[in-house]
């Protein structure tokens, strides 16, 4: 393991002593004896790599669509849809802030539209439209 060593410059970094390579052996291949047909040409290296690239994409479109799903079924567990009509008082919750020192909830809001997927546009008592989602400020 290599151990650090601190300089006695004003900034006082640290650098890592590298252990003796002593210990590594290095052995020579004889490529004399291959003929000029068992060589690799630049040819077949790059379609090796590209061969590679290509296996390697394809592993990655796997496990991408196995965590799709299996955020799928994580999400679906936990959502629950309500029933909200125009006209219905609701809460509006942020997500993702610490409550140790405020609300979790603001409002009341009242439900102007009702939208697909579970979601609905709201208005505050003054009448002004209130931006929810992902880029909500």
């Amino acid at each position: 393991m290599a151990s650090p060593i601190s300089h006695t410059n004003k900034h006082q970094s640290k650098c890592w002593k590298v252990p003796s390579r002593d210990h590594i052996h290095f052995t020579v291949n004889d490529f004399s004896s291959m003929g000029p047909e068992n060589l690799e040409t630049p040819e077949t290296i790059e379609a090796d790599r590209m061969r590679i690239l290509s296996d390697i994409r394809h592993q990655a479109y796997q496990m991408a669509e196995i965590s799709k799903r299996a955020e799928k079924i994580r999400y679906d567990k936990t959502v629950r849809t309500k029933q909200v009509k125009i006209g219905d008082q609701v809460l509006k919750y942020t997500e993702g802030k610490n409550f140790s020192y405020g609300e979790a909830a603001s409002g009341p809001y009242k439900v102007l539209r009702v939208l697909k997927h579970g979601t609905f546009e709201i208005i505050d008592s003054k009448g002004y439209n209130v931006c929810c989602g992902r880029n909500d400020k």
